[in-house]
């Protein structure tokens, strides 16, 4: 069988193109005939191939060099040893590692370029940025959030964000090109729909809040999650547990108008909104009022209004110094 036969053979195996005819031919070349030469550029000749053809997909790459590293195990096993020289199994085996090893270079190098978000937009405090996404999608960002994405990336075969924050989603419905959101506990992933999320890196809890259409949660548990319109599921980033509950959805995204709305909630996470927005540090003294639930409606309010009615409603006093906050309850005589 002439080089250029073996090379070519070797080549749309690789791609895993054979027909039957040609695997046989190709069995009985690589177990008796193959040369180090031929081997070598077949595997120079695939790799210009993936580099250029699979900017799209490059785990063809690994793919195919799986395929072949298979093949030679599957022959080891069934005849006990390839016949070939023991300096051109070495060689050979040589080469396929450097390429596989390449292979898996490249691929961990486009995946990494292709993760890399390239556009990014920090809210500052006290601040709420909407902005318009290239597919019509549009987002609105809370106080101290960001988001990211790959502008050249964007709306190709899927629409991938990065949050790190607190976000109202109004997808643009395509279920071509799926839009994925993604968490640093998990991925959010819908086609066309409007939600809340709200998943700050250095805050325990995640939120998200469906006011209409269905979502995917991919990465919280073991099974993948479906959330419905009026649900919300919230997970703790520590305990690794989390619950699908019902709620009024207009509670957790009154915050794009300018409300401070809070229905039935903890005062701890209540304070934690108040340091994002306005920029403080708040200390509850007692322990036992950090989960004391209340519910706080203001619009367009101070700072010091929202402070004062805390304090009317838990009977709590505070002061402040600098940019900390301190909670405290009165000693009774």
């Amino acid at each position: 069988m002439s080089n250029n036969k073996q090379i070519e053979l070797l080549k749309k195996y690789l791609r895993g193109e054979l027909s039957k005819s040609e695997l046989g031919e190709f069995t009985d070349i690589f177990c008796n005939e193959i040369s180090e030469k031929n081997f070598e550029a077949a595997i120079e000749n695939e790799m210009e191939f993936l580099t250029s053809q699979t900017n799209d997909n490059p785990e063809i790459m690994l793919k195919g060099y799986s395929r072949l590293l298979q093949h030679m195990n599957l022959k080891n096993r069934a005849r006990g040893s390839l016949r070939l020289s023991r300096k051109v199994k070495q060689a050979t085996l040589a080469v396929l590692i450097f390429s596989f090893s390449a292979a898996l270079l490249f691929f961990a190098d486009k995946r990494m370029k292709h993760e890399e978000p390239g556009e990014k937009i920090e809210v500052p405090v006290s601040k709420i940025e909407h902005l318009q996404l290239t597919d019509s999608s549009e987002i609105w960002l809370n106080s101290k959030s960001a988001i990211q994405w790959n502008k050249s990336e964007f709306n190709k075969e899927y629409r991938e964000v990065y949050l790190d924050g607190q976000a109202f989603f109004k997808v643009k419905r395509n279920v071509k090109r799926p839009f994925i959101v993604h968490l640093e506990a998990f991925n959010i992933k819908v086609t066309g729909t409007s939600f809340d999320v709200k998943s700050y890196s250095n805050e325990n809890d995640v939120e998200v809040s469906l006011k209409s259409g269905g979502i995917v949660i991919d990465g919280a548990s073991a099974n993948r999650l479906s959330i419905s319109a009026g649900q919300q599921f919230k997970f703790n980033k520590v305990t690794k547990t989390g619950e699908i509950r019902k709620v009024d959805v207009s509670d957790f995204i009154a915050w794009r108008s300018g409300q401070f709305r809070y229905e039935k909630t903890e005062l701890q996470a209540i304070a934690k909104a108040i340091e994002r927005w306005f920029d403080v540090e708040i200390a509850i003294e007692n322990e036992d009022m950090k989960n004391y639930i209340l519910t706080v409606n203001q619009k367009d309010s101070s700072l010091e209004e929202i402070l004062e009615a805390i304090s009317y409603v838990t009977g709590m006093k505070h002061y402040q110094t600098g940019k900390k906050i301190v909670f405290y309850k009165e000693q009774k005589e």
